[in-house]
């Protein structure tokens, strides 16, 4: 199991038939805490009130689906023998 925030390599093949780098993914949990920073931010710099209320939504549903992906891989660290 890949821990949270953890850079992934992306692999494919070249023309030899061997295994190369093409690039770095980060999982999904890094992901969801850049975007949680990004809407906090956004929400301290609103202006409008529908704006900040809009952001705060947002945020409340970034936070839901990040406590889900918690859930998830505790359940899956959970369920792996010792």
């Amino acid at each position: 199991m890949t821990p949270a925030g953890a850079e992934v390599p992306v692999l494919d093949e070249n023309e030899e038939g061997e295994l190369v780098e093409v690039s770095i993914r980060r999982t999904a949990t890094e992901m969801i805490e850049q975007h949680i920073k990004e809407l906090r931010a956004e929400a301290r710099d609103a202006v409008y009130l529908n704006e900040r209320r809009w952001i705060q939504g947002e945020l409340a549903r970034a936070l839901e689906e990040r406590e889900a992906l918690w859930a998830e891989q505790k359940g899956l660290i959970e369920s792996e023998p010792p």
